[in-house]
């Protein structure tokens, strides 16, 4: 998603596949290209690095 200069309606801008199978996802703010996730059947996280400059 793309936060617009003005306005409030997000714009997406693409997707991008992670291994992530649960209710948790967080951004790493000192690490802006790393996602975490939770897999629920396995109890265990994730942690995806991501190309974001890719997507704009």
């Amino acid at each position: 998603m793309d936060i617009p200069e003005m306005g409030s309606t997000l714009k997406w801008i693409g997707t991008v596949p992670l291994d992530i199978a649960g209710r948790g996802i967080a951004r790493d703010r000192s690490q802006p290209d790393v996602i975490y996730g939770f897999v629920r059947k396995t109890n265990t996280v994730t942690v995806n690095k991501v190309d974001l400059t890719s997507l704009k």
